[in-house]
C-alpha cells in the first residue's frame, strides 16, 4: 500500500524552500534590535523638536562621542567579565582610581608619562587577577566580591587626593595627545575604535573568545568539553582589569583633571551600554561591539537631555529606564531563541 502523499510532500522541496525560507527569515528577525533603533530615533527626535536641531550637528556628535571615550573602555571591560558569565561591579571604581593615578603620578610624583602608563596597566593586572582569585579561587559570588573590591577602589582613590580634585601639574603628554586629530578624527575618538578592534580579534579570532562564549553560555557543558573555564574567568577579569585601567588613562587625558568621586558614577550607563549593545545587535550573548555602540548612543542622549535644559536628575533617571528596559529586551532574545532551539530540536 503507497501512502498517500501530503500536501506538504506534494509542494515538493523545490517549491516550497524558498516561502519556507523567507518565512524563517521572517521568524528570525530580532525585533529588540528595532525597538532599540526605535527608542533612540524618537529620543533624538524628540530633543531636537524640543531643544535645538544644532543637537545633531557633526560638532555636537563628535564632541559628545570624544567625552564618552572612557565610558566606552568601562563599558567593554565589563561586556569581558559579562561574556563569561560574570560580573565586575569595581569597573568604574577602577576607572576612577587609575585616573586619580594618573594625575597624582604626574603632578604629584613627578613620573614620566610612559612609565605611568606601564604602572597603571600593571595596577589593572593585579587587580583582574585580585578579582578572579576571589571569584574562581575562593568561590566568592562575583557579585559581593567585585562590590567590595569596588568599594575599596573607591576608598583608595580618596585616601589618596584627600577628596581633592587633581588639575594642575599634570604632564601635557598625558592630555596633549588626546586632541592630536589623525585623518581628521580626534585622536581620543580613534581609541574606542582600536580597543574595538582589539577587543573583537580576541573575541571572535582566536580559541580564547571562543572558551570565552562556552563559558558564558554554560559552564558545566564547557567544562564537559575540555574548556579549561576557571583558567578562561580568570583571564577574563584580567582583560577587564586592563581595559579598565586603560580608560582611566583615557578618563585623565581627556578631560585634564581627575575627580576621585567620578569612577563610581560610570558604573551604570556601562552597565546599561552593555545589555542595550546585546539587544541592539539582536545576539544571544553580549557583545563587544554592540557595548561601544550603544555607549555613543547613550551619551549622545544624555548630551540631548543637557541641550533641552533637563536637570542633572535626569540623567541617572534616564540611565536607569535604559537599563531595565535593555535587560528585559535582552532576557526576550534569549527566551526567544531558546525556545527556537527547542522547537527544532522537537522537530
Amino acid at each position: 500500500m503507497t501512502a498517500r502523499p501530503t500536501a506538504e510532500t506534494d509542494a515538493g522541496p523545490v517549491a516550497r524552500a524558498p516561502g519556507a525560507t523567507a518565512s524563517r527569515r521572517v521568524r528570525s528577525i530580532p525585533w529588540e534590535r528595532f525597538v532599540t533603533i526605535g527608542f533612540f530615533l524618537v529620543v533624538y527626535l524628540v530633543i531636537c523638536v524640543v531643544g535645538n536641531w544644532s543637537f545633531l550637528s557633526q560638532s555636537n556628535i563628535t564632541n559628545v562621542f570624544a567625552q564618552n571615550a572612557h565610558t566606552a573602555f568601562a563599558a567593554a571591560a565589563i561586556t569581558m567579565t559579562l561574556i563569561a558569565g560574570q560580573f565586575d561591579l569595581s569597573v568604574g571604581a577602577l576607572v576612577g582610581l587609575c585616573a586619580v593615578l594618573t594625575a597624582g603620578l604626574s603632578a604629584n610624583e613627578g613620573l614620566p608619562p610612559a612609565m605611568i602608563v606601564v604602572v597603571i596597566v600593571v595596577i589593572g593586572t593585579l587587580t583582574g587577577l585580585l578579582n578572579s582569585f576571589l571569584v574562581s579561587g575562593l568561590k566568592v559570588n562575583a557579585f559581593i566580591a567585585t562590590l567590595g573590591t569596588g568599594t575599596a577602589f573607591s576608598g583608595v582613590a580618596l585616601l589618596y587626593t584627600g577628596g581633592q580634585l587633581i588639575y594642575s601639574g599634570i604632564d601635557p603628554a598625558l592630555t596633549e595627545p588626546m586632541r592630536v586629530k589623525v585623518a581628521g578624527f580626534p585622536l581620543v575618538l580613534l581609541l574606542p575604535l582600536v580597543l574595538l578592534l582589539a577587543l573583537w580579534l580576541l573575541t571572535k579570532r582566536v580559541v580564547f573568545g571562543r572558551f570565552l562564549y562556552a563559558t558564558g553560555a554554560n559552564p558545566t557543558a564547557a567544562g564537559l568539553a575540555g574548556v579549561p573555564t576557571r583558567k578562561v574567568t580568570r583571564w577574563a577579569f584580567v582583560v577587564t582589569g586592563v581595559v579598565a585601567a586603560i580608560g582611566g588613562i583615557v578618563m585623565t587625558g581627556t578631560i585634564g583633571s581627575a575627580n576621585p568621586t567620578s569612577g563610581p558614577e560610570l558604573l551604570l550607563p556601562a552597565f546599561a551600554a552593555a545589555f542595550l549593545g546585546s539587544s541592539l545587535m539582536g545576539t544571544e550573548s553580549f557583545s563587544v561591539v554592540g557595548s561601544i555602540i550603544a555607549t555613543f548612543l547613550l551619551g549622545l542622549a544624555l548630551n540631548g537631555l543637557d541641550i533641552m535644559g533637563l536637570s542633572a536628575g535626569a540623567k541617572p533617571i534616564f540611565n536607569g529606564v535604559v537599563l531595565i528596559g535593555a535587560v528585559a529586551l535582552s532576557q526576550a532574545l534569549r527566551t526567544r531563541k531558546r525556545r527556537s532551539r527547542s522547537l527544532r530540536a522537537d522537530r
